[in-house]
């Protein structure tokens, strides 16, 4: 099968290297913070932190931009990518990032160095719901519903992959939460257990 996975939140933990920073920047500056990404429950980090945060907003992000090949990763993820590959093709599909001229290039050396995926594996853009595949894995709701509603005829699968900051669905109609939440998975082990399962079909 041809996986699409998303970077951000599947692979690599940004929010946790954000909020890292963040919580060092605040330090220097003699107001310690500790949060941390269980405190994320909407899509834009700084709209779940209190509003003085986004005074620090253009220099936590300008440092994670030249610091992208360093962001952690999701814990199971690079056990997970390596057990995938044995059986199915991976492309990544990510959205770019206008904070840094390198992001993309360094995004290409993280996903090298750690996964052993190629430049060639590797799609970038915001319009995810054009990229054709077997099985889409994102965090972000508004991605799996787009692709979702692109693709549903097709004998197509969208995964959730939850996290802290796609739980809370109360800006959807019912029926649309209720689909989100259908295609909703948690961690790495459960994610395996769901390819292998569509593999077996």
């Amino acid at each position: 099968m041809l996986l699409l996975i998303d970077c951000d939140g599947i692979l690599a933990n940004y929010s946790k290297f954000f909020l890292d920073h963040l919580n060092l920047f605040n330090s220097y500056n003699n107001r310690p913070t500790d949060y941390t990404p269980d405190q994320i429950t909407g899509w834009h980090i700084y709209d779940s932190l209190p509003e003085i945060e986004k005074e620090s907003k253009k220099e936590v992000r300008e440092f994670i931009g030249k610091n992208a090949k360093h962001i952690p990763f999701i814990p199971g993820a690079i056990e997970g990518i390596k057990r995938l590959k044995q059986k199915h093709d991976i492309v990544i599909v990510t959205t770019p990032s206008y904070s840094s001229d390198t992001w993309t290039s360094d995004r290409a050396k993280w996903l090298y160095k750690n996964f052993a995926i190629k430049d060639k594996d590797i799609i970038y853009t915001a319009r995810k719901e054009l990229v054709d595949g077997d099985v889409f894995i994102d965090d972000s709701v508004e991605n799996v519903l787009k692709w979702y509603d692109k693709h549903n005829n097709k004998n197509k699968t969208p995964v959730l992959f939850d996290q802290p900051s796609n739980r809370i669905l109360d800006d959807l109609q019912e029926d649309r939460r209720i689909l989100a939440n259908s295609f909703r998975i948690k961690g790495w082990d459960n994610l395996i257990k769901k390819i292998d399962f569509l593999d077996s079909a």
